[in-house]
């Protein structure tokens, strides 16, 4: 057999036996049994403020949602995390609207719109009056161990509308004279802004 001898056998043998119980070893000694546990924190406290930024992008599209329809469906869908229940606050004010847990983690949207000039487009050669704005748009999350804001890109819709950033979570908005501009988040959060003069 490949030219070994009977010792060379016996020896090629014993050489799988003891790597064969080593591997088993190793394994047994490498996994151990799966358990569940509970995990307190930060994790749950980013889920509550996704929430409440659903909740502040339904108010701020119209939709007819509330905040304990949110934590419902939170809590339907990630039984998983083992979201611990937590009372809510909704705080609103022109420019700002923002959640806070009874368990100390908020988030608000807080924005402005500051009305700074005219300008004249000519679109097809047609002069068209614009108002012009800044706008500052801002996400404020505290899950309660820090605190942090984030500035989302934005988009315009409307006829003619545009939007340029200028720094970080300002933005200049041209919307026509008496027209209509819908500015919007990635997450939905939305504001209408009028072209009043």
């Amino acid at each position: 057999m490949l030219g070994l001898g009977r010792r060379g056998v016996v020896g090629l043998l014993g050489v799988i036996i003891f790597a064969s119980y080593l591997l088993h070893a190793l394994a047994m000694s490498r996994w151990a049994p799966p358990v569940m546990a509970r995990v307190d924190g930060t994790l749950q406290n980013a889920h509550l403020l996704m929430a409440a930024r659903i909740y502040v992008a339904a108010c701020s599209q119209g939709l007819p949602l509330t905040m304990g329809d949110v934590l419902g469906r939170l809590y339907q869908y990630n039984d998983t995390l083992m979201l611990p229940e937590v009372e809510y606050t909704i705080f609103s004010r022109d420019g700002v609207i923002g959640v806070n847990y009874s368990n100390g983690a908020s988030f608000y949207f807080t924005y402005d719109i500051q009305k700074t000039g005219t300008y004249i487009r000519v679109v097809e050669g047609v002069h068209i009056t614009f108002i012009n704005y800044t706008l500052y748009w801002v996400h404020e999350y505290d899950l309660v161990s820090f605190k942090f804001s984030l500035y989302p890109e934005l988009r315009a819709e409307g006829y003619l509308c545009s939007l340029n950033a200028s720094a970080e979570g300002v933005w200049v908005l041209g919307v026509p004279l008496e027209g209509t501009c819908r500015v919007s988040d990635k997450y939905g959060i939305t504001v209408v802004v009028n072209g009043t003069g």
